[in-house]
């Protein structure tokens, strides 16, 4: 199956409801969402999530292994990593680090699953997601950017694409039909 990697911040919970009521069954699928949040806070994005799509959605904590069918949403406390298929959290200890969530996550589904790998850069200040869409599309996965004009906050989409390496430029609801193709 393939691995939807979702980076947000600023703007994207309107962005990723906007993706998950638009998005059909893929068999084997797995989506993974990355949102810059507050670490001290617990997310409530699992649930906000739920009611939006017939997946099973789940906050991914020790020991959560990727499986198919499945959205998981990382905890705002941690970084988190794919090794193999296995999900590694690592605490946040700076600034930086939060700041660069999106990337780290990228980079390592891109590394653990190569092309069948779809990253996406939602609506977020700042430029979280550009480096891990360039190895997202380094190792033939599929890169994905919110079209700015439809985004709260423009700053990660315009920052991705001008990478030059997003392939597709989207409304939120327009992603999973080309995710399909």
């Amino acid at each position: 199956g393939i691995l939807v990697a979702l980076g947000a911040s600023a703007g994207g919970l309107q962005a990723m409801k906007r993706f998950f009521v638009a998005l059909p069954r893929i068999p084997g699928a797995a989506f993974v969402v990355v949102q810059h949040q507050q670490p001290q806070r617990p997310s409530l994005l699992p649930k906000l999530l739920r009611g939006r799509t017939g997946y099973a959605v789940s906050e991914i904590g020790p020991g959560t292994l990727l499986e198919g069918e499945h959205v998981y949403v990382a905890p705002p406390s941690a970084a988190v990593a794919l090794d193999g298929n296995a999900f590694v959290l690592e605490p946040l200890t700076s600034f930086k680090e939060r700041r660069t969530r999106i990337d780290h996550f990228f980079q390592s589904a891109a590394a653990a699953l190569g092309s069948r790998t779809v990253g996406i850069v939602l609506s977020g200040t700042g430029g979280d997601g550009s480096k891990g869409i360039r190895a997202i599309a380094a190792a033939g996965g599929l890169t994905i950017a919110q079209d700015p004009t439809t985004a709260v906050q423009s700053g990660m989409p315009r920052s991705a694409i001008a990478t030059r390496a997003v392939v597709h430029v989207l409304a939120p609801e327009d992603m999973p039909a080309t995710i399909v193709a």
